[in-house]
């Protein structure tokens, strides 16, 4: 079995941020997936032509970019795994649980398409192609999303996490029981008709996403 390493929120930080991963994973022969949010804290992939050109250079030496939500908003595509959430100070996960039913009138098929379309169109602009790959901001998900996936031709997921442990590391909590998911195969497997999900084997400051 081959991994891929894989890095979200490219676009949501500096150029600078994406030219020194790029290197890093140079230096060490390596190629990597960058997961690009399509409107970032710059506005949209294509406005910042400075993260745009490092982008299109670590393209041409072999990395690959992927679709990474639309705006990267909390609970944009559905409820968070409850193992990320842990992470949350009590008072803010208790106000995220009373306002549950709330927060999930904003779900939906239909909505969750449009939100894919348009994600899809700025990505398409920045890199005069269409992502095969979709992952959700903080990794949220539901069924509605995998639905509206293959409503929009996106074949692949990858929002599986089987081991999450490094979650919780990277907030500092060393103690916080997590170990192997066992609902979450270890290799890619149909989510639904049209959608394959490629689940990564670990979450943390960089997860590797398994492929076949």
């Amino acid at each position: 079995m081959r991994f891929v390493i894989t890095c979200d929120d490219a676009g949501h930080q500096p150029p600078e941020t994406q030219s020194r991963a790029d290197g890093f994973f140079e230096s060490q022969g390596v190629r990597a997936s960058f997961f690009a949010v399509p409107y970032g804290k710059s506005g949209a992939l294509g406005e910042d032509k400075r993260w745009l050109a490092a982008a299109h250079a670590a393209e041409q030496r072999g990395h690959d970019f992927q679709l990474h939500a639309l705006d990267h908003s909390v609970f944009e595509f559905g409820w968070h795994p409850e193992w990320m959430m842990a992470i949350l100070d009590e008072e803010t996960r208790r106000r995220f649980a009373e306002e549950r039913d709330e927060i999930a009138r904003g779900w939906g098929r239909e909505i969750f398409g449009e939100k894919l379309r348009t994600a899809i169109q700025v990505f398409e602009d920045a890199f005069g192609r269409r992502p095969l790959v979709f992952r959700s901001g903080a990794l949220s998900q539901s069924a509605e999303l995998y639905q509206a996936l293959g409503d929009v031709g996106i074949p692949y997921s990858s929002n599986q996490v089987v081991n999450p442990g490094g979650w919780s590391y990277i907030a500092g909590n060393y103690d916080l029981p997590l170990d192997w998911a066992p609902g979450v195969p270890p290799r890619p497997y149909q989510v639904t008709g049209q959608v394959v999900e490629i689940p990564m084997t670990g979450a943390g400051q960089a997860g590797s996403a398994a492929r076949g």
